[in-house]
């Protein structure tokens, strides 16, 4: 599918209202792991952020945060509501699996990410490789990967097995925590990563 395509698909969504992922707020392990100090202020990137909820969220918390969606739609809407709140943060309509967008955005390093199902909807091989590629290039060493995705099955999007996660992020990056739980409609996970190169 070309991007122009899945940028479509997405804006059709948010404008549909047909987006059962926004749940209005971020997710309960990521808030767990901030009030317990486990992550703390640091610069963070939110990919597939949507409307912005996890990016508002961790710059009320005291980080510094960039959110990227490929649906514009979904940005134009992120970008308000941090208005509405009062909150600096900064958003980029993009695709994460462009192999130019550090250098398009002049993207400095970062601390932390977080993928709450972005990667899990990404349909081929060669953009989850692109994905990883420039997650490496962005995160300094002993960065943390956040990740919720569906594991794989249906309904919904394709999602990724433990062994998937292996595979894609092996030699650069440490699996520390790999959770199973159920995610609305199907199993999912959640993982967190570190980087060790």
């Amino acid at each position: 599918m070309s991007r122009r395509l899945y940028r479509l698909l997405w804006d059709t969504a948010y404008c549909t209202g047909i987006t059962p992922w926004d749940y209005g707020e971020p997710p309960k392990e990521l808030s767990i792991l901030v009030y317990n100090g486990y992550i703390r202020p640091c610069k963070a990137i939110d990919i597939g952020c949507g409307t912005g909820n996890t990016v508002i969220y961790l710059s009320k918390m005291g980080f510094e945060t960039i959110g990227i969606d490929i649906s514009g739609e979904a940005i134009k809407r992120a970008f308000n509501k941090a208005l509405k709140e009062g909150v600096r943060c900064k958003f980029i309509i993009d695709d994460f699996t462009d192999p130019n967008l550090i250098d398009k955005y002049n993207l400095e390093k970062i601390d932390l990410a977080i993928d709450v199902g972005c990667l899990h909807t990404i349909l081929t091989y060669n953009d989850r490789i692109q994905y990883v590629n420039n997650l490496n290039k962005l995160l300094r060493k002993g960065g943390k990967v956040l990740l919720w995705s569906f594991t794989r099955g249906f309904p919904g999007p394709p999602g990724l097995d433990p062994e998937d996660i292996k595979n894609l992020f092996r030699d650069k990056f440490i699996i520390k925590l790999s959770m199973k739980f159920w995610w609305r409609i199907r199993w999912a996970r959640f993982y967190i990563l570190e980087k060790i190169s």
